[in-house]
């Protein structure tokens, strides 16, 4: 039987769980939920009332990045989630490092991701409807909000999800990619300024869930050094891997899963 994963995040751990990259992962897992690219105070904030009119989009969206958008406003993700009672819920924080979130104007804890494929192109964002956004090199209270919306979840999961284990991908961003010659390149100097301040606060993320967190692991991506792919499915970025990285991924989740399995027996 297969076990039931719920995957919270980007790319970089819901590719483990595409079949034009890991073609057999059907055989020892089920993706039973995706939450897809939303930040954690997204994800954990009370449902958002935008109109019809304030959802005006300034440019066309695929079927796929509305969507998302459509699912952050509407936060029915943790209903999903807790509906699908996942073996393992494998977690990233791409959405939060890279786009952060916006908090609305409430005395409550309101919060949309602020996705720049998604919510910025709406009119609620060019007209700045919202209350402030929360970016984490600009902001000294990103992490507040986000430790006590991650705090939160963790809580929920430990109620409603009692059996669920939380499994943390601890992946960094490249620095570089595989040339045409088969040959590492460096990403630009713009690029690569980001990349080594967004991976400063990934690390800094693990670390803090590792010292608070008894029963989350971190799965350790971060030592080996993996390269962006030129001829990834959707397109060259320093969180598009070469397929070294998605194999990798895939097996030291099996490791993880087995290890909880051996535990319980």
């Amino acid at each position: 039987m297969a076990y039931r994963i719920a995957v919270i995040g980007s790319c970089v751990s819901r590719d483990v769980f595409n079949s034009n990259i890991i073609p057999d992962y059907k055989e020892l897992y089920e993706v039973v939920s995706t939450v897809w690219q939303t930040s954690i105070p997204s994800l954990i904030s009370k449902k958002i009332k935008i109109t019809d009119e304030d959802m005006e989009l300034s440019k066309e969206l695929s079927k796929h990045r509305l969507n998302t958008l459509k699912r952050d406003i509407k936060k029915t993700h943790l209903k999903e989630l807790i509906e699908s009672k996942p073996d393992f819920i494998i977690i990233d924080f791409f959405a939060d490092i890279r786009y952060g979130y916006v908090k609305l104007n409430s005395s409550e804890n309101y919060y949309l991701t602020n996705n720049p494929n998604g919510f910025r192109q709406t009119r609620f964002y060019k007209e700045k409807k919202y209350g402030k956004t929360y970016n984490v090199h600009k902001n000294k209270r990103f992490y507040e909000f986000f430790y006590n919306s991650f705090d939160k979840f963790y809580n929920m999961v430990k109620e409603e999800l009692p059996k669920t284990v939380i499994l943390i991908n601890g992946f960094v961003e490249s620095y570089g990619y595989i040339g045409p010659e088969k040959y590492p390149l460096r990403y630009d100097e713009e690029t690569l300024s980001d990349i080594h301040e967004n991976n400063k606060e990934y690390l800094s993320i693990y670390k803090h869930l590792e010292e608070n967190y008894s029963d989350i692991t971190v799965i350790e991506m971060s030592k080996k050094i993996y390269f962006g792919d030129p001829d990834h499915m959707f397109g060259n970025a320093p969180y598009h891997m070469t397929r070294e990285y998605y194999n990798d991924l895939y097996n030291r989740i099996t490791q993880q899963v087995l290890k909880f399995e051996q535990n319980k027996q």
